[in-house]
């Protein structure tokens, strides 16, 4: 019984030739997970950043097209065109709401849209005078600094329209 105990205890005891992993072996593998680990934070991180752009962008967006159906609609319903006074100038700049971000307005990015003056083209030999109206609707806001110690960046986008007046 003696035998076969000390035959058990040789085959699973550890061998002296069985190496395990040295300090050196796991510092070097801790330190290129470590590695991989950052890269893919700060790629997640650009992405992020960029993909908060794009969505400040395409408020704009809307925010412009919401701004071209208000004139577009007071104009044809209620038939005034321009000629009046107020739609040759330009409007006031209005303040609107891009990014809500976090709890309070501290944070918020805000923009301003405004309409540009309204402008009658005419095509040379044309019966129709003016044969269509230019309508521009403009959107500005600040884009935070992408670093502590820069400084903002402003951004503007303008949607032009062209109208034809009903006979």
């Amino acid at each position: 019984m003696t035998r076969l105990r000390a035959r058990m205890m040789k085959r699973f005891r550890l061998r002296r030739d069985r190496r395990g992993m040295t300090l050196v072996e796991l510092l070097v593998g801790m330190i290129v997970i470590a590695t991989a680990a950052v890269g893919t934070t700060i790629a997640f991180h650009s992405a992020y950043g960029s993909l908060a752009e794009q969505r400040r962008r395409m408020r704009a967006n809307d925010l412009l097209r919401n701004e071209m159906e208000k004139w577009t609609g007071r104009i044809h319903i209620t038939s005034v065109f321009p000629g009046e006074r107020e739609l040759q100038q330009a409007t006031v700049w209005e303040e609107v709401l891009i990014d809500p971000r976090g709890p309070g307005d501290a944070d918020d990015i805000w923009g301003e849209v405004r309409r540009q003056p309204i402008k009658k083209m005419d095509v040379e030999d044309s019966p129709q005078n003016p044969d269509f109206y230019e309508v521009s609707v403009l959107i500005r806001w600040w884009e935070p600094a992408k670093t502590p110690d820069g400084s903002p960046v402003q951004i503007t986008q303008e949607l032009t329209s062209f109208w034809l007046k009903s006979q």
